[in-house]
């Protein structure tokens, strides 16, 4: 008798979110359907599903088979490989569900921040976005997306939610272990929040003990990783991979190329037009009923 509300509930907001998803899910495979079984979309993900196979023989990433890459990025191919076998639409049918979860994610997001038009808008942006970005494949950005997109979401539903806060430092944790770049967004949203922190207490202490526990939760999987390593012998092997090993690699390009700002150049626009929105409204978006 207690969870009949509860099972409604969660049936009308799921017949309610089923159009979008479906609406997703069609517009995911559209634009991304063209290499689900193709093994040459990226060399990166070759070489992800290379070392994932070796895992799944035995092998020791750090150790037997080499790469710079955070662990969790390779543990998610060996899921997929798992999972799916040895062909390559096995890892491509695990990133366009990750693709699907970012574009909702972002419906979400945009829906909270506007309306539910802007949330379609949103989803399918970011199906096109990730496409014409790089990410066709199974690119590590493609992965770790949706965990950063999960944090905002958490701190537009639940602000001020410690547990809430936690489980958000807990996914950009997993998100860095998928690649090291997702370190800065984590950094910058731990601060955010912080912020909002002190707004909302004006005392120091308890402040200070929520950035030292959202460090550590944030670093707990790789902090994790580490011990692992650590246990069975390898922990030099790890962190020469993982944090030396970068600086000694070789820039072929260039990071400050000329092409790059052609690349990033639609960022800059819409960076502009919400700063623009922030000026001149006060908020980048009137914040709405969803």
């Amino acid at each position: 008798m207690t969870t009949a509300p509860v099972e409604r509930g969660w049936g009308r907001a799921l017949l309610r979110e089923t159009p979008v998803l479906l609406f997703i899910a069609a517009c995911s495979l559209l634009v991304r359907g063209w290499w689900m079984d193709n093994p040459v979309v990226d060399h990166d993900e070759q070489f992800y599903s290379y070392v994932a196979k070796a895992m799944l023989q035995g092998q020791l990433v750090y150790v037997d088979i080499w790469d710079r890459k955070p662990l969790g990025l390779f543990l998610l191919y060996v899921a997929a490989h798992g999972l799916l076998g040895p062909a390559p639409w096995a890892y491509l049918v695990m990133a366009n569900l990750f693709a699907c979860v970012g574009a909702w994610l972002a419906y979400r997001i945009a829906a909270l921040l506007a309306d539910r038009r802007t949330g379609w808008v949103a989803a399918l942006l970011y199906l096109l976005a990730m496409t014409v970005f790089g990410c066709r494949g199974a690119q590590s950005e493609l992965l770790f997306a949706p965990l950063c997109l999960g944090m905002l979401y958490l701190a537009l539903v639940r602000p001020g939610s410690l547990p809430a806060m936690l489980l958000a430092m807990l996914l950009g944790g997993l998100a860095i272990q998928i690649k090291y770049t997702a370190a800065p967004y984590c950094a910058v949203f731990a601060l955010f929040v912080l912020i909002e922190d002190w707004r909302r207490t004006r005392a120091l202490s308890p402040v200070l003990g929520r950035a030292c526990l959202y460090a550590l939760v944030g670093l707990a999987p790789t902090l994790a990783i580490a011990a692992w390593y650590a246990a069975i012998g390898h922990f030099d092997d790890f962190v020469f991979a993982n944090f030396v090993s970068i600086f000694q690699r070789k820039v072929s390009v260039g990071r400050l190329h000329p092409k790059t700002l052609t690349v990033i150049a639609p960022f800059l626009l819409m960076i502009a037009a919400g700063v623009w929105a922030w000026f001149r409204l006060g908020q980048t978006y009137p914040r709405r009923a969803s």
